[in-house]
């Protein structure tokens, strides 16, 4: 299994997407009626759009398509996902700090990219030193992200449901 803890926060980001997804449901009504039904009652086919969705966000955020073969980005998208399942499966407190520090770790990526760009233009070893800055709390708070939502599975299964 060749998964880098260094695309960690990448990760992260990847569930944040999904995580939009999902609060941008209201464009399911758009569908047909039976469609809808579909969905509604069938949890397969909900997984396996999911898992669609979630391959293509993937793809469309990954620098490095052209290095990585199919079978890395399939493993890396079911391991993400199993991640998702695993921070469904935690009392709603637990999941909302999921999700506010998977929204950080999104902001902090936009700031790191606008560096990036700055950097390459001025070649500024400061912005430089910004942007492994940022890495690195990208990396406590994805860290942190999976201890809680590992916390908040054993308080899940335990009874703990407010």
């Amino acid at each position: 299994m060749d998964i880098h803890i260094d695309r960690a926060p990448a990760y992260a980001l990847l569930l944040f997407g999904l995580y939009s997804l999902i609060f941008g449901n209201i464009l399911f009504e758009i569908f047909d009626d039976k469609v809808r039904e579909y969905f509604k009652t069938n949890f397969y086919a909900k997984h396996i759009v999911a898992i669609i969705l979630l391959f293509i966000i993937y793809i469309s955020t990954d620098k490095n398509l052209t290095t990585n073969n199919v079978f890395k980005i399939i493993l890396s998208v079911v391991l993400i996902y199993i991640w998702f399942i695993l921070t469904t499966k935690t009392p709603f407190q637990i999941t909302i700090t999921i999700v506010f520090l998977a929204t950080t770790i999104y902001i902090l990526n936009i700031y790191s990219e606008r560096y990036k760009m700055e950097s390459e233009n001025a070649n500024d070893t400061e912005l430089l030193d910004r942007i492994t800055y940022i890495r690195y709390i990208q990396m406590f708070l994805t860290i942190l992200m999976f201890i809680i939502t590992i916390i908040g599975n054993i308080m899940y299964y335990n009874g703990y449901s407010r």
